[in-house]
């Protein structure tokens, strides 16, 4: 607005001059400017800053400020750490657009309004994938593809490394890969990182630990060499996995002989079993899993041959076990081994023949209760088993699971092993025992045991004895016959129930040819072939018809018998025709005749005329046939019939 101010003034000669005073108003001065800063895309939850430092006023006027929410996402509870603030700040507590508003004033007038719009999103997760087990020197996949962004963004991958176990020079197959790849070179513990981003905000970190041990080492046990038809046991017992963990089996086959339906008794068990069925090669895999892994695979291989013959020479059956020695002079043993009575040097039992050591010239052996004598080619005599009584001879009670020679003489002739006591004839022809001498068994006038063999007497005519549970007999070179020992039922055969300490003749007659003596009973042979039995009969095992007991010897029907033997309770004998005959306990099955019902008389068992020696078991017999193949029945819970099983058999089996 301008004012104008006039004057009249008389300056001469009457000129009337005005003079005009003008006052002009100043222009305005303009308003403060607002600046709320750029917008802003974070990520939910960050600390936003807002900056209205770039506000201004004419001629740099002081600004005071004044922030405040437009609008704020729902559910927001965001609040300014100041509205007069330069650059105030806030939590982006939602997700969604924040509008705010900022007002300056210079001291004057208030500017126009700015507003700021900060919109924040969810920043995108890693996800590294589960941590894994694995088997050290594995390849390992990780996994990144559950990583997210909102709105499905495209993301990409950052991984690397955050620890190795010491020596382990891993790499990853790629740092940008959804799915890289690396070699766990090491055992212990590798773990790795990832950050993604979506265009826009990097994640925040996920890691993955991957933890590597040995894998566990399956053993199938070593190959095998076996006879076509035989029951093969596989071992993967020495199998092992990292820190002892228990394992599972899993066996199959690779490859069996061409006709072969065999199958495995079970293919989860560390031992399994199948039977050789047809002739050649199995090959049979093996791999275990410690619950973590799987082992490599481990394959066996089982050889199954048709034997060229079995060539068995001499049996000899023991109250539980069985020895016998093939026609090569090898010695072998089945049965129970609880006392080292098999002589394998262990004490585990054996349902199948096991070779005894590696000689190969053994001639004879006896199988007593729980201990075996043997005597070999050069005249040396050997014990093992139980020596609780000093039954071994050796010279001492302790007791033998491998083969021990008695003292050092080379003439020893024939041995027999009875309960506790042992007796034997040297070629000089004197008589020797040893062991237990309960009711003077040994028949050295005492009660003495003996630990080493010592003399009987001083006759020089002994041809063969035999020992029972608990009494003697033997035959001298003249025919005739002794008994010594324990005498209840009359087993001595003198006609009394007397024991005796020292060999005391039975009869006068000097014909008798074998002499077998069982645990409650005896059996002989006549040189003229007639079979004679005395002593206890609770179960008709002397075979003349009754259950009465004899003391003296009456004969046994009126054929020709070529040999026979005294189980238990039960005998069995072989005729001169080749015929095989039993009677007495059956309860087992020990007769052979294929029931279980004792006998009072002679039962024929089978039809078999080729029949060559014989041989009674407490509670199970052998015998072998002219073909030299073997044969048992009877009691089998220990393995003793050598069958490869523990089934009881009534009838002859034949032992491979």
């Amino acid at each position: 607005m301008i004012t104008l101010l006039c004057k009249m003034m008389l300056l001469g000669m009457l000129t009337l001059v005005f003079l005009v005073s003008c006052e002009v108003d100043p222009p305005p001065v303009p308003a403060p400017v607002a600046n709320a800063g750029p917008d802003q895309n974070v990520t939910t939850g960050v600390l936003v800053t807002l900056d209205g430092s770039l506000s201004s006023a004419a001629g740099g006027a002081p600004l005071t400020y004044n922030w405040s929410f437009v609008s704020r996402p729902a559910g927001s509870a965001a609040a300014l750490s100041s509205t007069t603030a330069v650059r105030p700040t806030f939590t982006a507590d939602a997700s969604g657009s924040f509008r705010i508003r900022l007002v300056v004033n210079d001291g004057r007038v208030d500017s126009a309004a700015d507003t700021v719009t900060v919109m924040t999103t969810a920043a995108p997760v890693a996800h590294a994938g589960p941590d894994q087990n694995v088997t050290t020197g594995s390849l390992v996949t990780l996994d990144g593809s559950q990583s997210s962004a909102a709105g499905g963004a495209m993301l990409t991958y950052n991984w690397s490394f955050v620890s190795r176990p010491a020596g382990s020079a891993a790499a990853l197959s790629s740092t940008t890969a959804v799915r890289p790849t690396f070699t766990a070179d090491a055992s212990g513990s590798f773990r790795i990182r990832l950050v993604v981003n979506d265009g826009r905000l990097d994640s925040a970190a996920d890691t993955v630990t991957v933890m590597t041990t040995a894998a566990p080492v399956a053993h199938a046990g070593p190959d095998q060499n076996v006879t076509t038809g035989s029951l093969v046991t596989l071992d993967g017992g020495l199998s092992s996995a990292a820190g002892g963990a228990m394992l599972t089996y899993n066996w199959s086959f690779v490859s069996r002989p061409a006709g072969s339906a065999a199958a495995l008794s079970s293919t989860t068990a560390v031992r399994p079993t199948f039977t050789a069925d047809a002739s050649g090669s199995y090959r049979v895999r093996l791999v275990v899993n410690d619950g973590r892994a799987d082992s490599a695979a481990d394959t066996v291989t089982v050889t199954a041959t048709v034997p060229i013959a079995v060539t068995w020479s001499t049996v000899s059956g023991g109250s539980s076990h069985t020895i016998a020695i093939k026609s090569d002079g090898t010695l072998w043993a089945w049965g129970n081994n609880g006392a080292g009575q098999l002589g394998d040097g262990t004490t585990t039992e054996r349902r199948l023949p096991v070779p005894i050591g590696t000689a190969t010239n053994w001639a004879s052996v006896a199988a007593g209760s729980a201990y075996t004598v043997a005597i070999r080619t050069d005249g040396t005599l050997w014990a093992w088993g139980i020596n609780s009584s000093g039954q071994l001879g050796i010279g001492t009670n302790v007791s033998n699971s491998a083969p021990v020679q008695i003292g050092t003489a080379t003439n020893w002739v024939s041995v027999a092993a009875g309960g506790s006591h042992t007796v034997a004839v040297r070629k000089d022809g004197t008589l020797w025992a040893w062991g237990s001498n309960g009711a003077g068994r040994l028949g050295d006038g005492t009660t003495t045991d003996r630990w080493s063999p010592v003399q009987i007497g001083t006759a020089t005519n002994w041809a063969s004895v035999s020992a029972g549970g608990l009494h003697t007999l033997a035959i001298r070179t003249d025919g005739t016959l002794w008994a010594w020992g324990i005498n209840g039922n009359g087993k001595l055969g003198d006609g009394t129930t007397t024991g005796r300490r020292s060999p005391v003749q039975i009869g006068t007659d000097t014909n008798w040819a074998s002499v077998a003596a069982g645990d409650y009973h005896t059996v002989a042979i006549r040189s003229d072939g007639t079979l004679w039995a005395w002593g206890d009969n609770m179960n008709g095992q002397l075979g003349d018809g009754t259950t009465t007991d004899r003391w003296l010897p009456v004969q046994i029907a009126t054929d020709t018998w070529a040999s026979v033997s005294a189980g238990d309770r039960q005998t069995v004998a072989r005729r001169t025709d080749g015929t095989l005959w039993a009677w007495g306990r059956n309860d087992d099955g020990e007769l052979g005749d294929g029931t279980n019902t004792d006998r009072w008389s002679p039962v024929r068992i089978g039809t078999d005329t080729n029949w060559a020696s014989v041989s009674a078991g407490d509670f199970h017999t052998l015998a072998i046939r002219t073909d030299r193949t073997l044969w048992a029945w009877g009691r089998n819970m220990n393995g003793q019939l050598g069958d490869g099983t523990t089934t009881e058999r009534n009838s002859p089996v034949q032992v491979q």
